[in-house]
C-alpha cells in the first residue's frame, strides 16, 4: 500500500494519516471484525434496562461468557453482575476494537 509521506495529519485524530490508512486497509483486508461481534442490537437508549435486555438475549443464545468487554458505559455493571456473576468485566474505551487494541 503506497500512501504519500506528504500528506497532513487528519484533524481531529491523533494518529498521523498514514497509520489510520493503514489500520482501515488492514481492517477491511483482513475482516478483523469478522466472528467478533456477536450481535448487534441496536436501540434508542443506552440504559440498564436495554443492557440488560441485550445480554440476556446475548446469553441465551451463546451461553454464559467468560468475559464481557464493554465502553466505559456504567449501565453495564448492575446488568452484567446479575446475569454473569462469574464473568470478568473489562471497560475500557478501545479494548473492544482490534485495531486500536
Amino acid at each position: 500500500m503506497k500512501i504519500p509521506s506528504t500528506m497532513p495529519r487528519l484533524k481531529g485524530y491523533r494518529f498521523p494519516r498514514a497509520i489510520v490508512a493503514y489500520a482501515v486497509w488492514a481492517y477491511h483486508r483482513f475482516a478483523l471484525s469478522t466472528g467478533d461481534v456477536l450481535d448487534i442490537l441496536v436501540q434508542k437508549q443506552r440504559n440498564a434496562k436495554a443492557a440488560r435486555r441485550f445480554l440476556e438475549r446475548l446469553i441465551g443464545r451463546f451461553g454464559t461468557p467468560r468475559v464481557i468487554v464493554t465502553d466505559k458505559l456504567r449501565s453495564y455493571t448492575k446488568p452484567i453482575g446479575h446475569l454473569a456473576p462469574r464473568a470478568e468485566h473489562r471497560a475500557h474505551k478501545g479494548l473492544n476494537n482490534r485495531i486500536e487494541g
